[in-house]
């Protein structure tokens, strides 16, 4: 099992620039308003898996390679579970399972199959807007980072601007990280390159960001704000295998029932086309979201290093880092 807990990066070294943008109440994904987020661990003599979920219109499910299917099918049992018509016995919505994945058999044994549907829908039901469990929890348990015991990590910023009616208003991008990749050397922490000044060997594999948003930003944008992440993941020393996957909610689209062709039914019918209207932000006013996800994603990966107590591997050393780093810090 884990020591005890480290201290997240503004706590552990207060004086270090982390943007210039302001963090959220909880600097947590769930800052952004509508986002629910469940951490599942499952710890066993035989090593850790878990699993976690965020609230969208599938939930998204992140957990390690060897349990996409049952995160999947996890999504459909509990759609079929809560959306069924009682009358006709049929689920009327359309439900498209999201699912990522990173690999964590340095410290678990793949071959135990942990993860079941179960754990995704309690998952689903206990999501939250709490702060995210951060360091040795949900899909981070079995992690590592820089090779150093990692886990999971979040953060968040705040954004001043305006509504579609030219009234103030304040935004938030939060993310939610779960990285594995790179080697101790290259470590940095503010500029400075800590793991060339601690010195051991290397490692690479893949990454998830998880970006959210309340600004209203149509697809390419969100693709726009995703790609910002590269930024952060560099300025720490990434530079893996990464997925990033950003969304917004801040255009809320009902499901909707389909008529087939000929037949009466709902309003709806796949061979009418029927307009929505949705919000977008201006293209040229966004710099600031494309700033702040850089900086959140830095700051969400120092988090979940710095709060992930030793396992199986050892945990970085947080008084060395204080040391080295805060000795450096203008």
């Amino acid at each position: 099992m884990s020591s005890s807990a480290g201290a997240r990066i503004r706590q552990a070294l207060p004086q270090l620039s982390l943007g210039k943008w302001p963090p959220g109440t909880l600097t947590s994904i769930t800052d952004v308003p509508g986002v629910l987020v469940r951490t599942e661990s499952i710890h066993t003599d035989d090593q850790s898996v878990n699993t976690s979920a965020g609230l969208l219109t599938s939930p998204i499910i992140m957990t390690d390679f060897t349990s996409v299917g049952d995160g999947y099918r996890g999504i459909m049992e509990h759609a079929y579970r809560n959306f069924t018509d009682e009358k006709t016995g049929e689920m009327e919505l359309f439900i498209f399972p999201v699912v990522a994945e990173t690999f964590n058999g340095y410290l678990k044994d793949q071959s135990k199959f942990a993860v079941t549907p179960e754990h995704i829908i309690r998952g689903v039901n206990k999501a939250t807007a709490d702060r995210v469990p951060e360091g040795n929890t949900r899909g981070g348990t079995a992690m590592l980072c820089h090779r150093y015991k990692g886990g999971t990590g979040s953060s968040s910023r705040t954004i001043n601007g305006y509504d579609i009616g030219g009234n103030p208003a304040t935004y938030t991008v939060g993310v939610l990280v779960q990285v594995n990749y790179s080697s101790p050397e290259n470590v940095h922490v503010g500029g400075i390159p800590l793991g060339r000044i601690l010195k051991e060997p290397e490692m690479e594999i893949a990454s998830l960001k998880d970006s959210a948003t309340d600004a209203p930003l149509v697809p390419i944008q969100l693709q726009r704000l995703a790609t910002r992440a590269t930024v952060g993941l560099g300025k720490v020393g990434g530079y893996g295998r990464d997925i990033f996957l950003a969304f917004s909610t801040a255009n809320k689209i009902a499901f909707q029932e389909f008529s087939m062709q000929g037949q009466s039914g709902p309003a709806v019918d796949q061979y009418k086309p029927f307009l929505r209207a949705i919000q977008m932000s201006d293209n040229d006013s966004i710099n600031c979201l494309f700033e702040a996800a850089a900086d959140v994603i830095g700051e969400a990966i120092y988090n979940r290093v710095c709060m992930a107590g030793t396992m199986t591997a050892e945990a970085i050393d947080l008084d060395k880092m204080k040391e080295i780093v805060g000795a450096r810090l203008v």
